[in-house]
C-alpha cells in the first residue's frame, strides 16, 4: 500500500553535456495485513551528468549523485564516476 510520484527529465545543455534528474516522493502505510503504526514518508533523487565530445571518438565521462530522505529507506547517499567508451579502438598504422 503505496502512494508514489514519479518525475523524471533529461537534456542537453550543450552538444557535448547531458543530464538525467528522477525524483520519487513516496508515501507507504504497510501490507494489507500488517500495517505499519504511522505512515512513512520517503524522497529519492538521482541526478547524472555526462559528457561526451565528438573529438574524443566515443568516450564519455560520468558522474552520477543519488540520495533517499526519510523513514522507510532512511538517509542514504551514494556517488559513482564513470568512463565508458563505445565503437572500436583504432590501432594507427605507419603508411608506407
Amino acid at each position: 500500500r503505496l502512494k508514489t510520484i514519479h518525475l523524471g527529465m533529461n537534456g542537453n545543455l550543450t552538444p557535448c553535456f547531458s543530464y538525467r534528474l528522477l525524483l520519487t516522493q513516496m508515501q507507504a502505510w504497510g501490507r494489507m495485513y500488517v500495517p505499519f503504526l504511522e505512515k512513512k514518508n520517503n524522497f529519492s533523487s538521482l541526478l547524472e551528468c555526462n559528457y561526451e565530445c565528438p573529438k574524443w571518438r566515443g568516450w564519455k565521462i560520468g558522474v552520477q549523485l543519488a540520495f533517499d530522505r526519510g523513514d522507510l529507506y532512511g538517509n542514504n547517499w551514494g556517488c559513482s564516476v564513470k568512463i565508458g567508451k563505445s565503437g572500436v579502438f583504432h590501432k594507427k598504422t605507419a603508411t608506407p
